[in-house]
């Protein structure tokens, strides 16, 4: 595994890195293949690895280096070649398999020939470190595959947020071209879909804690949204993505558009009490005076969503509420 490992590990910082750095990469690639294959040839070559061994340690050593070899063909051309032929990319899928069993025949196979510590000391004590550095390599593998897949759907569960609160937000841009059945009715439509959405996050976070942690803020946001606490679709999306800084840039503009008269003084407080409102709830701290501004601006349904989710906390309880409080609005 630590050979598949260390090819795909090359091959995905060399899509990070910039180009000015792609070079030192692929020197550093290169000195560290010969290392390995430097002290491989050693242990080979030396003449008490020839000796008796219980197990068939050499031979794995012989494989080990083939595979040595296929790491360093794998990586260059990965490194070389934009974009990736998918040919390429099932052979390199093969190759994971096989870097993966003849890992485990080397932990296996180590396992089993302590005895080859005395007959042959560097091959065996090699083995080792082979196998020591598979497991570490498994392990690292699937916590980096684990993290990945948990990113790549917190990414799809923010772009369907985001498509609900375009809606929304167009929704409210088109209002005064809309009659008010067409408008509640459209509203009311999305709402059902934000409940969906709802439904479906509380399945896909059921029982996994890290998933919990991640998307904490986006329960709130949605809870926020379908109880009508919050009215302003780019304030749910920024509380959602818990994005702090970006809530107060949002609130310097606005106190600079209320300044010039661009803005609204109702409109101006309603987005205030739903920005200060994110803030609390991201776990930054207010001032004196935005305290104040929240505790004399804040209505019933604000005040209700504020003092329950502090009780429910994030969970299946939050999910419960917001399901409640879409009902509610329903009727």
């Amino acid at each position: 595994m630590i050979h598949f490992c260390l090819a795909h590990s090359a091959y995905r910082l060399h899509c990070w890195l910039p180009r000015s750095h792609q070079l030192r990469l692929q020197v550093t690639v290169f000195l560290f293949a010969i290392t390995i294959l430097t002290l491989q040839f050693y242990v080979l070559l030396r003449p008490r690895s020839s000796r008796y061994c219980s197990q068939p340690l050499l031979t794995n050593l012989v494989s080990n280096i083939i595979f040595t070899f296929f790491t360093v063909g794998f990586t260059v051309l990965l490194i070389r070649m934009e974009p990736v032929p998918q040919a390429l990319k099932r052979m390199f899928s093969v190759f994971g398999v096989g870097s993966f069993i003849e890992g485990v025949c080397t932990i296996v196979l180590t396992f089993l020939a302590t005895d080859c510590a005395k007959t042959t000391p560097e091959l065996y004590y090699l083995s080792a470190l082979l196998s020591v550095s598979s497991l570490v390599s498994t392990e690292i593998k699937m916590a980096s595959r684990g993290k990945t897949e948990t990113s790549k759907l917190k990414q799809n569960l923010e772009e369907q947020l985001d498509r609900l609160m375009q809606q929304l937000q167009d929704l409210e841009e088109c209002r005064e071209e809309l009659d008010t059945d067409e408008y509640e009715e459209t509203k009311k439509e999305t709402l059902e879909q934000l409940s969906e959405f709802n439904d479906s996050l509380k399945k896909i976070m059921s029982g996994n804690m890290t998933l919990v942690d991640e998307l904490s803020g986006m329960q709130l946001a949605i809870q926020a949204a379908i109880s009508q606490a919050f009215k302003t679709p780019e304030v749910i999306r920024l509380f959602a993505k818990k994005q702090p800084g970006q809530l107060r840039t949002r609130l310097a503009e606005m106190d600079r558009d209320l300044m010039v008269g661009k803005l609204e003084r109702d409109l101006y407080t309603q987005q205030k009490v739903e920005i200060l409102t994110a803030l609390r709830k991201l776990g930054e701290k207010l001032t004196a005076d935005d305290e104040n501004f929240l505790s004399a601006n804040a209505g019933a349904i604000l005040s209700q969503f504020e003092k329950v989710s502090t009780d429910l906390g994030s969970g299946d309880k939050v999910l419960a509420l917001a399901s409640f409080e879409v009902e509610k609005t329903k009727k």
